[in-house]
């Protein structure tokens, strides 16, 4: 169960990041369309900056992920639901509500 989706979400936010960090080049259009004020990659603190953005981006994948996951869990587990029955007591109501009295 949790431990599933825990590593499901770690291998996820690994891969995801490797894979959007192999888009961040200083040849990347999208990079350099936002230079002055936008993404830059002539500071470590620039670097910082676009590693963070980069594993936001990943973790937001991976939870994405594993919200899939448990909605296609909790869909499949619905038709159990038809066999779940109301337990029947014996007597009637009568009988039930007169085991109920409390102090006389």
């Amino acid at each position: 169960g949790i431990s599933g989706a825990l590593a499901l979400y770690v291998r996820t936010k690994s891969v995801m990041h490797a894979q959007l960090a192999e888009h961040v080049t200083p040849y990347s259009k999208a990079l350099q369309a936002q230079a002055p004020d936008g993404w830059s990659m002539s500071t470590t603190q620039a670097l910082a900056r676009l590693d963070k953005e980069i594993d936001m981006q990943s973790a937001v994948i991976a939870y994405t992920g594993d919200f899939w996951l448990f909605a296609l869990v909790a869909l499949a587990a619905l038709p159990l639901l038809l066999f779940i029955r109301r337990q029947r007591l014996p007597g009637g109501a009568s009988d039930r509500a007169g085991g109920l009295i409390i102090g006389e």
